[in-house]
């Protein structure tokens, strides 16, 4: 999953605009000291996985290790 992850650019399928994934930096961040998951499969099959981290990584002027 997210741990193979690079910061790559992703169109919103929402809103339709491009951003940058930034997942694989939120997996490594040295200081966040817990994590809590989720997942829901719709009736259409969709899976949606949720993750919480505690405390949040990716601060900008930060680097993750």
């Amino acid at each position: 999953m997210w741990h193979g992850l690079r910061a790559t650019e992703v169109e919103s399928k929402v809103s339709g605009e491009t951003m940058i994934a930034s997942h694989y930096t939120q997996v490594v961040w040295r200081d966040t000291a817990a994590l809590g998951c989720g997942s829901a499969t719709c009736p259409s099959g969709a899976l949606f996985v949720v993750c919480s981290y505690d405390p949040p990584g990716n601060v900008v002027g930060q680097l993750p290790y």
